[in-house]
């Protein structure tokens, strides 16, 4: 059953029970079901024709940014294809059926969609289908990299531009390795050794003074200040990926926000472990390009190109002692030594690696904010138009009861007479909607193809009618009202 099939089962499935006919607004599944269905008429002809006009001119360049983006899609769909195979062997081993779940949503992420022009004049891909497992996905890691670079970025540069004595600095802190089934311990290890350094407070004394009783002697005044007083704000991305030595190497990527002087030796001998810091430059370039490094996963999912031999070479090796089965190739990683080492990619770490480190992610967050970094979903809300909020709202999934009571509030005064734990449960679902949200009206959106993949390579059509081309060539020929003719692009 494809996308579309689905979605018309689900939306008369809905339209049949006793909520459909008591509803003033659509739950956000069945919205999503709705706008999947608007967007396949329109792009195969049945819908309502564009709102805004498009000449050819524009339709070609969209269809060759379809095309280039394609390619990017097809590489990353096959190394997804590959890690759901491995997963699938993973889940037998062990007897995980969740993990024959995960599986099956890899395999069925972003095999076919729709594209279209953005405002901005950018192109846009709504997927049927996609897996949300940015731990796992290419591109939802891909996607989720980029979010969190433009999310944070803006702040991170206004602070530092702010004034002349506040800084950015980017460190990498870690402790040791952790060996196998200690993984989970490591992690929440290193995120209290963080949170130490960023929070904890020292008393001390003597620091001030002040009148005593009567007698008028001077009594000693015991002060607690943080140890790191001049870190305002971080961003921390936690890192975990199986070494070449097959234990874990659990490391923090942190972004300091620094007003005043910051020693290293202070900082070095509070963590007293692995340690690497620098100062980042002002300006967008330096700080984006760190972020986009210490933000993308460094758990390889894949062998790359250039580790094939090596793999054939040690696969070799572990057939003459397993045997030919593929999931004894999942007993260990290519060992290399000094410079050279090269760490397993993901597909070929031992199954009970794989079960152990995904466990040891579920409830954990790799990506946090402290200080000022935290408030900034605060002042980005405020920052909002009701439509943009909205928007976000609609993203983070609230019921219509919810966006009402909300909506016209600032960030401070959301559900202010409810428990916190009910009030943080929508601030949660507002974080991250404002950082993973698609933050773009649909209708703003101006629909021209659609993408689908048939397990060899995307294929990239056209809306049918008078404003699209019939040509034919290596691309092959565009939808035409008998539907769609020539080869897959490839």
């Amino acid at each position: 059953m494809n996308a579309i099939d689905q979605a018309y089962r689900t939306l008369y499935s809905w339209s049949e029970t006793d909520k459909a006919q008591t509803c003033n607004t659509l739950p956000p599944h069945i919205q999503r079901a709705v706008d999947l269905i608007e967007r396949h008429n329109i792009v195969t002809g049945r819908g309502h024709q564009q709102a805004l006009p498009f000449d050819q001119a524009e339709l070609f360049e969209a269809e060759e940014m379809a095309q280039e983006a394609a390619a990017g899609f097809q590489a990353r769909r096959e190394a997804e294809e590959r890690l759901a195979d491995y997963i699938e062997d993973v889940s037998l081993l062990a007897g995980r059926s969740d993990l024959a779940d995960i599986a099956d949503r890899l395999r069925d992420c972003r095999k076919e969609g729709h594209f279209g022009l953005k405002p901005d004049g950018g192109l846009l891909v709504a997927w049927a289908n996609k897996c949300g497992l940015v731990r796992l996905c290419p591109d939802e890691s891909r996607e989720e990299t980029q979010r969190l670079t433009e999310f944070y970025l803006p702040e991170l540069l206004s602070f530092a531009n702010k004034k002349p004595t506040h800084r950015i600095f980017y460190s990498v802190l870690t402790t040791h390795n952790y060996r196998p089934d200690d993984l989970a311990r490591g992690k929440k290890e290193l995120s209290d050794k963080l949170k130490d350094l960023l929070h904890k407070r020292v008393e001390y004394c003597p620091v001030s003074f002040k009148d005593g009783p009567a007698c008028g002697l001077r009594q000693v005044v015991k002060t607690k200040e943080k140890l790191f007083p001049m870190i305002k704000g971080a961003l921390s991305v936690q890192e975990d990926p199986l070494s070449v030595h097959g234990d874990w190497n659990v490391h923090q990527n942190i972004f300091f926000m620094v007003e005043g002087a910051f020693s290293y030796k202070d900082l070095r001998h509070f963590w007293n472990a692995g340690l690497y810091i620098k100062e980042l430059g002002k300006d967008s370039q330096s700080i984006q390009s760190a972020l986009l490094e210490a933000i993308k996963y460094s758990a390889q999912i894949v062998p790359t190109k250039s580790e094939v031999k090596a793999n054939e070479q040690h696969n070799e090796r572990l057939n003459e002692n397993y045997g030919n089965d593929r999931h004894d190739q999942y007993n260990s990683g290519i060992d290399h030594s000094n410079g050279n080492s090269v760490a397993p990619s993901m597909i070929e770490w031992p199954y009970q690696r794989f079960i152990e480190w995904w466990d040891a992610q579920q409830k954990f967050r790799r990506v946090r904010s402290y200080g000022l970094l935290y408030a900034a979903h605060g002042k980005r809300w405020d920052r909002m138009t009701p439509k943009e909020r909205l928007i976000t709202c609609t993203d983070a999934e609230l019921s219509a009861k919810v966006r009402q009571d909300i909506i016209k509030s600032p960030w401070k005064e959301i559900y202010q007479d409810r428990p916190k734990k009910e009030r943080e449960k929508i601030k949660v679902k507002l974080r991250h909607s404002m950082v993973h949200g698609e933050k773009l009206d649909p209708h703003s959106i101006r629909w021209l193809g659609s993408l689908n993949y048939d397990g060899r390579a995307y294929r990239v059509d056209l809306i049918p009618g008078d404003n699209f081309s019939a040509r034919q060539g290596q691309k092959g020929q565009l939808f035409n009202d008998r539907g769609s003719t020539g080869p897959p692009f490839h």
